[in-house]
């Protein structure tokens, strides 16, 4: 299988190569003619309107150049324009910067120990800071500051420092310094397509067409181009500045890029006096010697958090879904034993002082937060560790490490029953991480339950932050409810969410008690209710009268009450009320008050009654658990409610409740209104891009992946099975089970009345890859089977199955 990560890493070094090679094409010619313009000299028999001339030898071969300040007297018949040098310098840069900062934002852009930020909002301030800075600088020189260039450029130095000191408050170091030298390229770009190039065009047409060109056009495109000239070797530098973790990596990286642009526009001074034959003044070599002393001492302050620190710091929703994964733990091990010794924030390896481009891998949130990177350089090739540095990285850990990227990217199974009870079960320990991993996990979720039923984003905030801490002091009384996990989170966060809802909108006082529900014969609503274990009832809302099927739906999904639903279906609030409490007791064996347990549960009991059921349910352990069985076999219907990512502050919120005493007002650089005003002006450009890239990292669709999970009633064997048609790939996790000493477990694929198809024997690792033959790839469907037996240590010497079956699958569409 060809990893799309490896396709993607060398769209990059595509993109990067182009633009290396446009770069060195612009910054080139760049160099050139201004070397050539301040050499030019004067001569007797020049031209009219000529300024000077130049010979120079290259090649072979002589070059005579004249150089006119307005025009020539006609207009040549072959011109050349310098321009694309520039645009494709740009446009490759903006395109190297999306893939790797914006696709990789995760990693690259965001430091969740600066900011809490989300990936597009990240994205949205990176999109806006790269703009903002052609249009302050724009109407600078426009403005009547532009007359005094020195003032001019001192100021712009004072937007560029506070800039640099912006950008390192919310982005990681190397993004940072990154994302200045595209705000400074930025406007060398826009200097030439705004002002240059049209300048130019208009010179020409005015040659064109017999008109004497105003010399203010190519007075003004001039200066834009010294202007452009003078920003070159900043920009040179804030662009390889993100290989060198002491340049980047320490907390005074935005003084060292603010230093940078002195010391660039002291060596261009340099060259530019000695081209124009005006001296040597030596003394700007000697200021950016001095100033590149103080920049490598900056470099030695403090560039990492602490160890304690980052082991305090909580997962981000990204690392989580890496050390979430199968396999990861033994890739952690494995990380931790072949790379910790360069890749710390005190690394031990003789000779390395600073972790190698400031990658450190020692936390359990280190090595999630660089999974690609640990994925790519060590998994599937062999880039790292160095030949000979270390002796333990063979084959087999970095099959392993590769195992657990594909892992953690072949599919969601963070949100596994086990996964979630295991993290509430550390909840009710009071492990404040656990909380903050199934936040991640589940926060998104709840958040649209909530949102669904308050209609309105603030309410809905209100109801998660209430949720999780009522999640956090009730964890302890989850397993002795009966709920499925998600299930019980979901019933937090409805009851708080619908609390909130009747609250504000109180319910009539004078409904009238439902009629007599006690019929001997089934009504028709019972028809669609199935009975399969004692007085467990599943509703099959598709087999319902329409109106009442939309009526039990929209009381869960929506949170409306009795007379909402009533008004929306034209009938009497009584009816509406027999409607649904028939519906939901519609089994001869369900006890007297399961109706009412149901109402509770949709939430449309009224708001008198729903206070005094709550006092019930305190002291009644079997009306609770009466209650998690409806909640279990409604939450279903929350399926279609669309998971929505919460703001960052919520989180923030909670944690402060639970854990810290009030705190004082956020830094103003972390309050996202101060930023979003940045983004307005690049939102459209970004969203274009992110709608592209989307398009490219579209999931397979659903119906084409297929799923099973193998288990045995008669042994401890469960396998859980992901196939993917496209690579005819197999994936298994085992969860559970190993053969006896000199015996295998056997994999068996099943197809209709086909008989059984070994598919190999299955190795004792946790994470199994299996390459499903050709010629089988079309029996594996809906309704096959996958089986496993126990066999021989070789496997069966038959070809079919010899031992016991030990356990067996559907596959199913995913």
């Amino acid at each position: 299988m060809y990893d799309f990560a490896v396709m993607w890493e060398w769209v990059g070094f595509a993109v990067r190569w182009l633009h290396v090679i446009t770069a060195i094409a612009w910054i080139g010619s760049s160099f050139y003619f201004i070397a050539l313009d301040l050499g030019l000299r004067k001569a007797p028999h020049l031209p009219r309107g000529a300024h000077g001339e130049e010979w120079q030898v290259h090649g072979g071969g002589f070059y005579h150049i004249q150089k006119y300040l307005v025009a020539p007297e006609q207009m040549p018949d072959h011109l050349t324009w310098f321009k694309w040098e520039s645009y494709a310098t740009w446009l490759s840069g903006a395109a190297l910067l999306m893939i790797i900062y914006w696709v990789g934002g995760e990693l690259y852009l965001l430091d969740p120990t600066r900011a809490e930020l989300s990936l597009w909002q990240g994205i949205a301030i990176s999109a806006a800071s790269i703009g903002i800075g052609w249009l302050l600088y724009d109407q600078l020189c426009k403005s009547k500051l532009g007359d005094y260039p020195t003032a001019m450029m001192l100021v712009l130095f004072v937007i560029i420092v506070a800039m640099s000191w912006g950008l390192n408050q919310v982005f990681t170091g190397r993004a940072a310094l990154l994302h200045l030298g595209a705000f400074t390229a930025t406007i060398m770009t826009a200097n030439v397509f705004f002002i240059i190039m049209p300048n130019q065009h208009i010179v020409v047409n005015d040659l064109k067409e017999g008109r004497t060109p105003d010399p203010k056009y190519g007075k003004i495109a001039k200066l834009r181009s010294t202007h452009n000239n003078y920003l070159t070797l900043p920009v040179i530098f804030l662009m390889l500045s993100n290989h060198f973790p002491l340049a980047f990596a320490t907390d005074f990286a935005w003084i060292i890029a603010s230093l940078v642009f002195l010391m660039g526009v002291l060596i261009r001074h340099f060259f530019n006096t000695m081209h124009a034959r005006q001296g040597h003044p030596h003394w700007t070599l000697a200021a950016s010697l001095i100033l590149f002393v103080i920049i490598a001492w900056l470099s030695t302050a403090p560039m990492l958090d602490t160890w304690e620190e980052a082991e305090a710091r909580a997962l981000t929703p990204h690392e989580q879904q890496f050390a979430d994964a199968e396999g990861f733990r033994n890739a952690y091990d494995i990380v931790l034993g072949n790379c910790a010794m360069c890749h710390a924030r005190e690394p031990v390896w003789q000779g390395i002082l600073w972790p190698p481009k400031g990658v450190v891998l020692e936390t359990e949130a280190d090595v999630a937060r660089h999974a690609q990177q640990v994925f790519l350089q060590a998994g599937v090739t062999h880039a790292m560790p160095p030949p000979n540095a270390i002796a333990t990285m063979d084959d087999e850990s970095r099959a392993a490490l590769a195992a657990w990227y594909r892992n953690a990217t072949a599919g969601d199974r963070a949100l596994s029953r086990e996964n979630i009870e295991n993290l509430i079960a550390a909840v009710a320990l009071r492990d404040r991480k656990a909380l903050t991993h199934l936040y991640a996990l589940t926060s998104a979720k709840l958040f649209g339950v909530c949102l669904r039923v308050l209609k309105d984003r603030q309410d809905a905030e209100d109801a998660l932050q209430e949720a999780y801490i009522k999640i956090w002091n009730g964890a302890g009384r989850y397993g002795a409810g009966g709920y499925s996990p998600m299930s019980w989170l979901i019933a937090i966060a409805r009851n708080t969410a619908i609390d909130k809802v009747r609250a504000r909108r109180p319910d009539p006082v004078d409904i009238d008690e439902a009629a007599d529900l006690s019929d001997d014969a089934p009504g028709p609503e019972a028809t669609a209710i199935a009975a399969s274990e004692g007085r467990r009832i599943d509703l099959c809302l598709d087999e319902l009268d329409a109106r009442r099927a939309d009526a039990v739906r929209a009381a869960y999904v929506e949170g409306y009450s009795y007379q909402e639903l009533a008004d929306r279906h034209a009938v009497p609030l009584n009816t509406m009320r027999t409607w649904l409490r028939r519906t939901m007791s519609a089994n001869e064996t369900a006890r007297p008050d399961d109706a009412t347990v149901a109402e509770y549960v949709l939430g449309t009991l009224p708001h008198a009654e729903r206070v005094a059921f709550e006092k019930l349910l305190r002291d009644d352990a079997a009306l609770r658990r009466d209650v998690a069985d409806w909640s279990n076999r409604l939450a279903p219907l929350a399926d279609e409610i669309e998971a929505i990512e919460p703001p960052a502050a919520v989180l923030a919120n909670i944690e402060a409740a639970l854990f810290e005493p009030a705190a004082g007002p956020a830094p103003f650089w972390q309050r996202l209104g101060v930023w979003r005003g940045l983004a307005v002006a690049s939102l459209a450009g970004m969203i274009v891009f992110a709608g592209l890239y989307a398009q490219t990292l579209q999931p397979d669709d659903p119906a084409t992946r297929l799923i099973a999970t193998v288990s045995g009633a008669q042994s401890d064997v469960r396998l859980a099975a992901l196939y993917e048609p496209e690579t005819r790939t197999l994936r298994l996790n085992r969860r559970a089970g190993t053969p006896e000493p000199d015996r295998a477990f056997e994999l068996w694929l099943i197809a209709g009345d086909a008989a059984p198809v070994s598919l190999g024997v299955l190795p004792q690792s946790a994470a199994i890859l299996v390459d499903v033959p050709e010629a089988l790839a079309g029996r594996i469907g809906d309704g096959a089977v996958l089986a496993v037996s126990d066999e021989p240590g070789g496997g069966s010497p038959t070809g079919q199955p010899t031992g016991a079956v030990l356990a067996t699958g559907e596959i199913t569409a995913l």
